[in-house]
């Protein structure tokens, strides 16, 4: 056994130097890069495609479920870069991708269907638009291994390649990402728009508006009955003191499950009638701010989310009211009551619109998710390596699990 092992070492180190070497006597031969794994690599000189100045981004994989043609209307968001840029899902254009996107929360994705070869001016883009906690990695273990050497023979040429550094960019819901890929744009201060001169969406905030239909309390629209954050567990403590009248997957009453849909008009009519609505994600994590908040923000009513530290520097001020500023569900659910019947106190929960908040969507300087890639790829950002992709996007998300719903006081 021993004696086996040190032939398959000796082996190994040998075809190493004979790699070190060759690529050293043939440069041409290869592009050597820790930002390739599993490809073949090959010169600008073996390239057979059709340059032109618009950029190419391929979506190499699905995106959820549905085809990633479904995905190509998304430049539209941005006019004046729509004849700079192209999506195409046409995997017979890798060789001329500037970009090759990866989406990797699939269930049929395997090694073999990575692309074959790569040129050293592409970026592997990571995409996904979910918090880590309920993002599964797709073959971790076969992308993010511990460093070792392993052995790939393509076109006549033996490489010595080590594991990991496969993606150069990120593309996700995180403001740090080096494309975002945020949920519904980005909001923007007064006293910065008065620079900017974004057009308003004109929401209103008059007292009538408001207040004229208001005969309930809270409303939540729910799918999801068993989440990581147990946001159920914390919803379920405040309705013991004030009434949450439930709606999807999740109600109690049959009825109501299928009774309201996202973004119907019943949505919106539950908006005008209910002072405020749950907002608050499946996962607690940074930046994680997702249709929940966004799709709902223009309704008059306040929405409740479990953790102040989200949404600070992310949605106007005082435009919002956390589970944990109070010590309990019983107060919380008092200082609620108090505000329904104080129309002053109520309102300025709305005072973000009369001071001139703005959302900008797109706008030039506030892209997201293909615009945005666009963007880094005509400027011609530096393409980074990221050594283990998993590790950056875990470690680095401050997520939380249950502790506050399962901590938080009932009285």
């Amino acid at each position: 056994m021993m004696l086996l092992r040190s032939r398959i070492f000796t082996g190994v180190i040998i075809i190493c130097f004979f790699y070190f070497i060759v690529s050293r006597i043939v440069p041409h031969l290869f592009f050597v890069s820790q930002q390739t794994v599993w490809t073949m690599i090959y010169s600008h000189e073996q390239q057979q495609s059709i340059k032109t100045k618009q950029k190419l981004m391929l979506m190499w994989t699905t995106f959820f479920s549905e085809l990633p043609e479904n995905r190509l209307h998304l430049m539209n968001e941005c006019p004046d870069l729509k004849d700079k840029c192209v999506i195409t899902t046409d995997r017979s254009l890798v060789d001329s991708a500037d970009a090759v996107i990866f989406h990797f929360m699939i269930e049929d994705f395997r090694l073999s269907d990575l692309p074959k070869k790569r040129s050293p001016s592409q970026r592997y883009v990571f995409l996904t638009v979910e918090a880590p906690p309920t993002y599964k990695l797709w073959q971790r273990k076969a992308l993010h291994a511990p460093r070792s050497f392993f052995l790939s023979i393509i076109s006549n040429a033996i490489t010595c390649l080590e594991e990991g550094n496969f993606f150069n960019w990120t593309m996700t819901y995180r403001h740090d990402s080096d494309v975002p890929w945020v949920y519904g744009g980005y909001w923007i201060s007064p006293e910065i728009n008065k620079i900017l001169g974004i057009k308003s969406e004109n929401l209103p905030y008059d007292e009538k508006t408001i207040l004229e239909n208001k005969t309930s309390a809270i409303f939540w629209l729910v799918s999801n009955c068993n989440t990581i954050s147990k946001r159920e567990l914390a919803v379920e403590k405040l309705g013991k003191y004030i009434m949450v009248d439930k709606y999807g997957a999740c109600a109690d009453n049959p009825y109501k499950r299928d009774a309201c849909k996202r973004a119907s008009e019943c949505e919106k009519d539950l908006g005008v009638m209910n002072f405020f609505y749950i907002a608050i994600e499946n996962t607690v994590c940074k930046n994680y701010v997702t249709e929940k908040y966004f799709d709902r923000y223009h309704l008059p009513s306040v929405p409740i989310v479990m953790r102040r530290k989200t949404y600070e520097n992310i949605v106007p001020p005082q435009s919002f009211i956390p589970m944990d500023d109070f010590k309990s569900a019983q107060a919380m659910a008092d200082y609620l009551i108090s505000l329904m019947s104080n129309k002053t106190a109520y309102l300025e929960y709305f005072k973000w619109r009369r001071d001139g908040w703005v959302r900008a969507y797109q706008n030039i300087g506030y892209r997201f998710h293909f615009c945005k890639l666009c963007e880094a790829l005509l400027e011609d950002r530096p393409a980074k390596i990221y050594e283990n992709v998993e590790e950056w996007f875990h470690e680095t998300s401050e997520c939380e699990g249950s502790e506050f719903a399962e901590g938080w006081r009932e009285e």
